[in-house]
């Protein structure tokens, strides 16, 4: 099970996968991995910001360069804006494992929009992994359907009746109302 939290140091030098629950190797899976390191400088870069790996302390910064000034300032990295972490920290997840069992527990949360579709993509595209996902969101669940194959999709509904917890699978006729009309499942689904 991976559950994001915010790190100023990421101590463990394992490099097989991100080391659940929280993530402590990220640094060495950075150092190690070129795809890894690619793909996270990458995200970075586009909010005109560089990586910067400091191995002795174990720490992740980012470097931004003020071209009228000619200087370079050095922001930590658990100060960055928190869906930024929460992407690179969920995309790393997926990324370094191979034919293991992933548990997210609502990985949209405290993200922008759009980087929540980006996650829900990505997980939905790959062929590596095995997904146990519990979310609330809507736009998720959508773009998950959406780059899933549905044959390799199940999707369940929890609901409350007579005091207890229920649980109900979707049809594939209800999923596929989903990706097609859009349908708010949180809303639209009878239990």
């Amino acid at each position: 099970r991976y559950s994001y939290v915010s790190m100023s140091s990421f101590p463990s030098q394992e490099v097989d996968s991100l080391k659940p629950p929280f993530g402590e190797n990220l640094m060495a899976l950075l150092l190690t991995r070129k795809d890894l390191k690619e793909l996270v400088a990458n995200l970075i870069r586009s909010f005109g910001l560089r990586l910067v790996l400091k191995p002795q302390e174990r720490k992740i910064e980012v470097l931004k360069y003020y071209e009228h000034e000619d200087i370079f300032v050095s922001i930590p990295y658990y100060l960055i804006s928190d869906t930024l972490r929460r992407t690179i920290f969920y995309l790393v997840a997926i990324k370094s494992n191979k034919d293991s069992i992933i548990l997210l527990e609502e990985p949209e949360v405290h993200s922008f929009p759009s980087y929540t579709k980006v996650l829900a993509e990505v997980i939905g595209l790959d062929k590596y992994n095995q997904y146990f996902i519990t979310t609330h969101n809507p736009y998720f669940l959508l773009s998950l359907i959406e780059k899933a194959d549905l044959s390799d999709l199940n999707v369940f509904i929890t609901y409350m009746e007579n005091y207890q917890t229920k649980i109900r699978q979707l049809t594939s006729v209800e999923i596929g109302e989903i990706a097609t009309e859009g349908i708010d499942i949180f809303f639209n689904i009878d239990c």
